[in-house]
């Protein structure tokens, strides 16, 4: 059981989002943007390998709910190839899990001034 269990698991999802829920912004690939709350990891560094090169990525993952009129509003059916705006840096979803209990867990890529500018970088 960890810290996180200890005070959030009986609370249930309301308390922990009012608590650590941040303010961010969906937008679907050719749709319009949602506000939404998440909670937000840390963003981490990972290798990937494109073709036959390496890739260093900023990676972060997002928990959000799957109901867009909850009181943290969520997305019903997370896409790939949409974006999380989140602290004043645009993500790309590159992952989709359920986290069961009406959650979402994205992971997303940063999308670079590099990677604004000439998108064929993302290797998509």
């Amino acid at each position: 059981m960890t810290i996180h269990s200890t005070y959030f698991g009986g609370a249930g999802i309301d308390l922990l989002f009012s608590v650590q829920g941040e303010a961010a912004t969906y937008t679907p690939k050719g749709g319009s943007a949602a506000a939404i709350v998440v909670l937000a990891k840390d963003e981490r560094v990972v290798i990937k390998l494109v073709g036959n090169n390496r890739r260093q990525v900023r990676e972060r993952e997002f928990t959000l709910t799957d109901n867009p009129a909850h009181v943290y509003p969520g997305i019903a059916a997370p896409a790939t190839n949409a974006t999380v705006t989140f602290g004043g840096r645009t993500y790309a979803v590159c992952g989709i899990a359920s986290g069961g209990n009406g959650l979402w867990t994205l992971t997303c890529e940063w999308i670079g001034s590099t990677e604004k500018g000439a998108p064929e970088f993302r290797a998509k």
